[in-house]
């Protein structure tokens, strides 16, 4: 794309008193990049996205028939606004950039890379055809680039969600959503075409524990009771609950638990029927993905009883007993992590660049002067978009003690260098102009936009 936007940055030279660097342009980034204006008056901003298009999870990982939560970008974009950040999209640091390039070139540099890895979930046949992570199956319908060609195979007629958060419940949305529906939204093309065609009547969606340790909310569920023509299963013996259970049932902070109980049951007790179907199985775990005897694929299940763990907490352990589903496709959706970042000290477990209220350490376990994060990958991935906010003025906070009161000048300036390369990179003034592009072809068929999912075709 030949960018709008080629002019020295506002206030450059002298007047800049401090340069800083975000990575990431999801909602960490831009409320990261917001407390950097406000705090500093002098700063000059630049906001890295490795692709072209801006915003993050709120583009490529909220649900279609969620346009009121996508609404948020429009205060992301009075943030782009400001004559003092510039975005540079389509520059992915690492190849187009290393992060020692960005530490000569700014004072300070927060990651806000977010979490867009699926955890791993390690159980034999995990690597069948048609069995997939979350990140690959919502940036599927999402249109996210990477995973524009994901082969998602919805001829079965039966899918399996593992877990059950408010993704393991978007995911089974979409997979029985009338086509009628799905067409309104803005939905991947390609993920239409297979879903409109998708012979997929059952889905079930399996909790290692029980109802009272469900991570879904309860506006997530009234969503799905809401769902015309679909039948929501979920068998009585689940909600009757152990003695600890109802102790954490009783506890002031427990009152979405309660909430999500008292639907569940009324879910029991109203009996509602369809042409497709939701269930619900608590206090199972993933065992095995296999073919049955008429090699048909199927998800084998350990039942499991909640246990204290010596230490206030109920865990699930096997009682014995198992059961198998059908599972034509499987979608494991037990949470989001993050990726390691240049020489930053990365936890692999939690999938976070460690941290200490957002200062990074590098990979000696040194805390650095001059790198921070905010967002999912210093935090993990908890909460809802809003949440960003004050985790990015965490940091922010942090930078500010970090930052000496006379930083020395730096007149080099990134956009140079990346010009130099012939890094073909995105303003925001370019990605308003795909912005209006993919509206165009939404309204055309009565759509709020159609999305363009191929980088070259962006570009």
């Amino acid at each position: 794309m030949a960018s709008l936007n080629r002019e020295a940055a506002p206030g450059s030279g002298a007047q800049v008193e401090v340069r800083c660097a975000v990575v990431g342009s999801g909602p960490s980034g831009f409320y990261a990049a917001e407390a950097l204006l406000k705090q500093l008056p002098k700063a000059q901003v630049d906001l890295f996205e490795g692709l072209p298009t801006p915003f993050g999870l709120v583009r490529y990982g909220v649900a279609p028939d969620h346009p009121r939560i996508k609404s948020v970008t429009a205060s992301f974009e009075r943030i782009a606004e400001s004559p003092r950040l510039r975005f540079f999209g389509n520059v992915h640091i690492g190849r187009d950039l290393q992060g020692s390039e960005l530490l000569a070139h700014y004072h300070t540099v927060i990651y806000a890379t977010g979490g867009s890895q699926s955890r791993a979930l390690d159980i034999p046949g995990i690597d069948r055809d048609n069995v997939f992570g979350s990140s690959e199956f919502v940036g599927w319908y999402n249109g996210h680039p990477d995973q524009r060609t994901l082969p998602v195979d919805t001829s079965p007629g039966s899918a399996v969600v593992i877990g059950m958060g408010n993704v393991a419940l978007d995911i089974a949305r979409m997979l029985v959503l009338a086509p009628v529906q799905l067409a309104k939204t803005d939905i991947a093309d390609e993920a239409l075409a297979v879903l409109t065609d998708s012979n997929i009547t059952e889905v079930c969606l399996l909790a290692r524990r029980g109802p009272v340790q469900a991570a879904f909310t309860p506006k997530e569920l009234e969503q799905l009771m809401a769902l015309p023509d679909v039948e929501l299963v979920v068998e009585p013996q689940d909600l009757q609950l152990d003695g600890a259970s109802e102790v954490q049932l009783a506890q002031p902070e427990s009152g979405e638990a309660r909430q999500n109980l008292a639907l569940l049951r009324r879910i029991v007790e109203r009996g509602q029927g369809g042409s497709k179907r939701i269930r619900f199985l608590f206090n199972v775990s993933p065992v095995e993905i296999s073919s049955d005897g008429e090699q048909q694929q199927c998800l084998s299940l350990a039942r499991n009883r909640l246990q204290d763990d010596g230490q206030g907490r109920l865990v699930a352990k096997a009682t014995g007993e198992s059961l198998r589903v059908s599972a034509g496709l499987v979608v494991h959706a037990t949470g989001y992590q993050g990726q390691a970042v240049g020489d930053l000290n990365f936890d692999p477990r939690r999938g976070v660049i460690q941290n200490r209220e957002g200062r990074a350490f590098a990979r000696e376990e040194v805390l650095s002067s001059q790198e921070f994060v905010a967002g999912w990958i210093k935090r993990g991935a908890s909460g809802v978009i809003g949440s960003n906010k004050h985790c990015a003025n965490e940091t922010v906070d942090q930078l500010l003690k970090q930052l000496p009161e006379a930083p020395g000048a730096i007149e080099k300036d990134i956009q140079v260098l990346l010009e130099s390369r012939g890094v073909n990179y995105v303003s925001f003034a370019d990605w308003r102009l795909l912005d209006a592009h993919e509206q165009s072809l939404g309204k055309a068929v009565g759509r709020p936009r159609r999305l363009i999912t191929d980088v070259p075709q962006m570009l």
